[in-house]
């Protein structure tokens, strides 16, 4: 045989095991704790159906690549990016219900996203208050990349002054917030267009934010989830509804944890009384409030520090 075709053969033949030897790689277990019958993937997988492993996962290994798996066929239904590493667990919400596993993004980018994972797990780093697994304790925000609580999803933990560093800039369209009350904005270090959320699910970011948040952090800790009808407050930092707005829906005992304390100078309160205090604690002086719109606070203007409902 010619040489050269020779040569060329084995050339095409190292060039594929290097590419398959590239190529991501996903462990999926039929037990927690990755015991049970285990299935190997790489590539593509819209339907776990047909190779008899649907809804069956309680635990994954990913060894290489990152991984988007969904709770139903053709990567519907709740959805999570899984990066590289071990989930001895999951999420009740894709505990026995996975139905579809694809690898997302190109080899280079995830290649270079491995070397800094490994280059951040020996140097004993954390990205900001993000953290990748679901399952880390702490966890109190879960960011989606798609209206309806589907897509990526990002789970938060802490303060983030921007959200570049793990990949989810201006992507988020819904959210769940699992507890505390949580400060969100458009530009990084909490500046731009800020709103405040409390403890729910947010189907759908309103306008301001869809697709536009960059920064977060807790505005308070611990709150609990509110009732449907509870009624909420949008407070702004200019008279007449102007200049930054806040949307709250719970108790704040401080305004400075969400960077608006002595701020305020108008708000609407979309149902319940509400008592709106110049001192932090609901201390100093108080005035309750009934539903309406406030355009000129007069003296409590840039003066308010706490607020809460009277009326449960």
């Amino acid at each position: 045989m010619n040489k050269s075709l020779v040569f060329s053969a084995l050339f095409g033949l190292a060039s594929l095991l290097s590419g398959m030897a590239r190529a991501g790689e996903i462990n999926l277990f039929e037990q927690p704790d990755f015991g049970g019958r285990v299935v190997d993937l790489r590539g593509i997988t819209p339907s776990l159906n047909r190779i008899g492993f649907n809804d069956r996962t309680s635990s994954v290994v990913v060894r290489a690549g990152r991984w988007e798996v969904c709770s139903d066929d053709d990567f519907n239904g709740y959805c999570a990016v899984l990066e590289r590493g071990d989930y001895p667990r999951l999420d009740p919400r894709l505990n026995d219900r996975i139905s579809s596993v694809r690898e997302l993004g190109d080899r280079r980018h995830t290649d270079r996203d491995e070397r800094r994972d490994e280059r951040d797990e020996r140097d004993g780093r954390r990205d900001g208050g993000w953290q990748q697994d679901q399952q880390e304790q702490g966890v109190s925000v879960v960011l989606f990349s798609e209206e309806n609580l589907r897509g990526r999803s990002l789970p938060v933990a802490g303060d983030v002054g921007t959200l570049v560093d793990a990949g989810f800039n201006d992507t988020a369209a819904s959210m769940v917030i699992r507890r505390g009350v949580w400060e969100l904005c458009s530009d990084r270090d909490f500046r731009g267009q800020c709103r405040l959320f409390g403890p729910g699910e947010y189907r759908r970011l309103e306008p301001a934010l869809y697709r536009s948040v960059t920064s977060m952090r807790i505005a308070q800790r611990g709150a609990p989830a509110a009732a449907p009808s509870r009624g909420s407050v949008e407070l702004f930092t200019l008279p007449n509804f102007g200049g930054n707005r806040y949307l709250l829906n719970q108790d704040l005992d401080n305004f400075s944890n969400g960077g608006f304390n002595d701020r305020i100078s108008s708000f609407i309160i979309t149902g319940g009384q509400w008592e709106m205090c110049i001192d932090a604690g609901f201390r100093g002086r108080c005035v309750v409030f009934g539903p309406g719109r406030y355009a000129n606070l007069g003296q409590l203007s840039n003066q308010l520090s706490s607020m809460r409902r009277v009326d449960r």
